[in-house]
């Protein structure tokens, strides 16, 4: 994860089971003085999120299983439901503190996005709307070397 005052990942989950990984960058002084409070706000969006987008991906599993089982599928022989999915959310968070009586309020854009892989391996990233595809790829494959 990147860090600093152009940070644009967030925030990193990765679990599978019991077992977990997060990551998130520190706040730094700059960051904090340019946002207010949407480093709060966006992390409490994350969870509930991530929480939202778990439950689709628990009904998407108990859909493969019974798939599975009426069609006689055994030892992992059907490559059907092996493929990655993937669920996003685009937010617009506002901080609600001006700087001034004509000034906008500051605002930040930004993406939910959580990726279930075969084994009920789960993955979420937060990161700023506008990032490049590749950093968002480089967020997700991290998980491959951290477990």
């Amino acid at each position: 994860l990147t860090r600093g005052i152009n940070n644009m990942l967030f925030h990193y989950v990765s679990f599978e089971g019991l077992n977990g990984i997060y990551l998130s960058p520190s706040p730094c002084e700059a960051f904090l003085a340019r946002h207010g409070n949407l480093q709060e706000l966006v992390l409490q969006k994350f969870y509930h999120t991530c929480l939202s987008i778990h439950r689709i991906f628990q009904k998407h599993t108990v859909v493969q299983d019974t798939c599975r089982k009426e069609s006689g599928c055994q030892f992992g022989q059907c490559t059907a439901w092996q493929s990655i999915r993937e669920e996003g959310i685009m937010f617009v968070c506002t901080s609600g503190i001006g700087t001034g009586p004509k000034k906008p309020l500051p605002s930040l854009a930004y993406w939910v996005v959580g990726r279930l892989f075969p084994g009920q391996q789960e993955m979420y990233v937060c990161f700023q709307d506008g990032i490049q595809q590749s950093m968002v790829e480089m967020a997700f494959s991290q998980t491959f070397g951290l477990s």
